[in-house]
């Protein structure tokens, strides 16, 4: 069940029109970059294509993770690039219905499929935030997400956090109205296809939801003993061998272009000609790694403490701080992960319409979760900043940093609306 919501009063004339053409325009947008960007081959869509090409094909992936081998497939199957198989074996589950078509054609359909799962997962967040699409507050959030930087990249590279969006969509309307395996089955599918979804899968075990949790488990094991006969035992052994180790620690985990807890600390303590240059301080790296787990580690632990499971806003906001914290605290996550962002904007959205609670959630850092909602939307070019020195470099995390005050304005939110907390009048 949702709270109902109450649309922010709107008047005739200029203010129902002015959000009305500001969604027009960002849908234009949205849309020309889609049609320019569906049948582009680019990296990323690579690797996921080449990983369901092989197991359609019933080629064995025991050498899935040898780099040699995996860049002669590329060729093999047309892609005039380089890309890493740097994810899990079943990331190809979700791109087996197009990759039996060739690689253009293939990229099309795909983009095809991630753009219904987008629109079909606003539908389901509109639906569990109560908010109106077709009111001026639901008009400002279409118009945010067709100008969110991350989801034009997320066409752009032919990723699939759109599909993954949709997933943790459904899995909230599951879990806002008590279905076991209609919270549990999308999670588990979701860290089948990229790995995502450990964190609300740690809330759900926190606040005793064991049935949603234990079946979350047996169904993600379940698939992967179902799926050995298609990737072979030996391409889980090559992931956990190969990739897993070097996840977040090789030196190109300090590029900027991965905006995590990780990646800011290894690009500013430790050194690598190529992608850490300039660091504030050279660390061990063996040092640089268990601070990056201690300071993630804590992040996650305060959102899961934080957070509560029930039927009211509280649980829709706390599933999606959970996921967003998945984001920023993951070892790599390029811009395009932040998609995953939209879940917790949605709830911080209804949550200030919610009758009788807006003096509690507008009181609480409203300007700087606002910043940071515009700061992860916005086009920046801080890769540049690449190769700039310390104190210069800091600019180069925005993505991050408006992450983090999102998360410390929605854990803020959840403290304030505990059961017995003083309330600040609006």
């Amino acid at each position: 069940m949702t709270s109902p919501v109450t649309e922010l009063p709107s008047s005739p004339g200029g203010t129902r029109l002015i959000p009305r053409a500001a969604c027009l325009v960002a849908c234009v947008a949205f849309s020309l970059h889609f049609f320019l960007w569906a049948p582009r081959l680019t990296y990323g869509f690579a690797m996921y294509y080449t990983f369901a090409r092989l197991a359609l094909q019933g080629e064995s992936l025991d050498r899935a993770y040898d780099d040699a081998y995996f860049q002669a497939k590329l060729r093999e199957f047309g892609f005039d690039l380089r890309d890493e198989p740097n994810n899990i074996p079943t990331a190809g589950l979700a791109f087996m219905p197009v990759a039996w078509l060739p690689p253009t054609a293939a990229r099309i359909a795909w983009s095809c499929i991630s753009l219904a799962s987008l629109a079909y997962a606003l539908v389901l967040l509109f639906g569990i935030s109560g908010i109106r699409a077709a009111g001026n507050t639901g008009m400002w959030l279409l118009t945010l997400v067709f100008l969110w930087k991350p989801a034009y990249d997320t066409v752009a590279f032919g990723q699939v956090y759109f599909l993954l969006l949709l997933l943790f969509a459904l899995s909230m309307k599951g879990l806002m109205r008590d279905r076991v395996a209609g919270t549990s089955v999308p999670l588990s599918l979701a860290f089948l296809v990229k790995g995502y979804g450990i964190v609300p899968a740690l809330l759900l075990a926190l606040r005793r939801r064991w049935k949603e949790f234990g079946l979350a488990v047996a169904v993600t094991a379940g698939i992967i003993v179902a799926t050995l006969p298609l990737f072979g035992i030996q391409a889980w052994s090559g992931f956990l061998s190969t990739v897993l180790p070097s996840l977040g620690n090789s030196p190109s985990s300090a590029h900027v272009a991965y905006q995590t807890i990780n990646g800011f600390l290894r690009h500013f303590f430790t050194f690598d000609p190529v992608w850490a240059p300039h660091p504030l301080i050279v660390l061990p790296g063996a040092a640089v790694t268990v601070l990056s787990y201690g300071i993630s580690t804590a992040a996650v632990i305060l959102v899961l403490f934080r957070s509560r499971l029930g039927r009211g806003p509280d649980t829709f906001l706390s599933f999606g701080t959970a996921l967003a914290a998945g984001v920023v605290t993951a070892p790599m996550a390029e811009e395009y992960h932040f998609v995953l962002f939209i879940p917790l904007i949605f709830a911080l959205a209804a949550g200030f319409e919610t009758p009788g609670r807006a003096g509690e959630w507008k009181t609480y850092g409203t300007l700087m979760a606002a910043l940071a909602v515009l700061l992860m939307a916005a086009p920046l070019h801080y890769k540049g900043l690449q190769d700039s020195p310390f104190p210069v470099g800091l600019l180069a995390y925005p993505k991050l940093y408006s992450g983090l005050a999102l998360l410390i304005y929605s854990c803020g939110v959840l403290k304030r609306s505990e059961p017995g907390a003083g309330h600040a009048a609006g």
